[in-house]
């Protein structure tokens, strides 16, 4: 019988982090979220498991550190310390440089066997730059005069009996009543459906919190390439349809957590950046 350390039980739920790994590869799956909670095991070596779940992935390093530094700046701007950009640029360079220098150890690609390449960190280093200057030229003034309600919080609510975790950039209210969800995204402008899951999800949680209307509720995909902010309302149907989602989702992922029963899913477009290539025997990357 599978026995689990005591926190497993207590922070098991439906996240979209979980849903995306999930349809991706179900043994990566495992081992990030059943292996590393194990108490034992025969089958896997679960400190390695631990150590490599918690290195960075190569074109997460960017948007990770900006995201931190956001953070940072609503947190000192609420608190009405003295964050500005000249202070988020240099924060930024500092920690680029860092990653640049424990590359080979910190980064899983780089863990898995790629050759450390010095001009990605230097686009890395120039476009995350560009960016911030973005978020506080352009971004920062549209938002910054609504109310501000969290920031960086993690939250949960319940579906039918299912937790659901969220993580939600920035909620503020306007002065009409709505409440507005804004995500940073780093990466390049566009519509995928793992982003509207996404943020449908936000929209569920600010239901649950707020006891608002879902036409009350915009969820806000802020692209910091290109300073667009793309505006999202969801449908009570759409909100029923995620419901349904998380349920089956939460059953399917908790019917059995046997190895045998989280087949692997090789793939040449995900494996070299998979955290657990080093201990998969089917992994592509190796």
């Amino acid at each position: 019988m599978v026995k689990f350390q005591n926190w497993f039980h207590k922070y098991n739920a439906w996240s979209y982090t979980k849903h995306r790994l999930w349809e991706e590869c179900r043994r990566a799956y495992y081992y990030n979220y059943i292996g590393a909670a194990l108490e034992a095991s025969s089958e896997i070596d679960i400190a390695k498991i631990k150590h490599l779940k918690k290195l960075d992935g190569r074109f997460v390093v960017q948007g990770k550190i900006i995201h931190e530094i956001i953070e940072k700046f609503i947190e000192d701007n609420q608190s009405r310390k003295k964050f500005d950009e000249g202070d988020a640029r240099e924060e930024f360079i500092n920690q680029i440089e860092s990653y640049r220098k424990i590359a080979k150890t910190s980064i899983i690609e780089y863990v898995n066997g790629a050759e450390v390449n010095e001009a990605f960190f230097d686009r890395a280093r120039e476009n995350g730059l560009d960016q911030l200057s973005l978020f506080f030229g352009v971004i920062w003034p549209q938002i910054e005069n609504n109310r501000y309600l969290q920031h960086e919080e993690f939250d949960n609510f319940f579906v039918d009996g299912v937790k659901a975790i969220v993580k939600i950039d920035y909620v503020c209210k306007n002065d009409t009543g709505d409440v507005l969800i804004y995500d940073w995204k780093t990466g390049a402008d566009n519509e995928e459906y793992e982003s509207d899951l996404q943020i449908s999800a936000y929209a569920l949680w600010a239901q649950h919190k707020y006891g608002l209307p879902s036409t009350q509720i915009s969820c806000n995909l802020v692209y910091l390439t290109s300073g667009a902010i793309k505006t999202h309302y969801f449908s009570d149907q759409q909100l029923n349809d995620l419901k349904t989602l998380m349920s089956s989702d939460f059953r399917d992922m908790n019917s059995n957590y046997e190895l045998a029963n989280y087949p692997p899913n090789p793939s040449i477009k995900t494996c070299p950046g998979c955290h657990f290539a080093t201990v998969c025997s089917v992994c592509l990357a190796q």
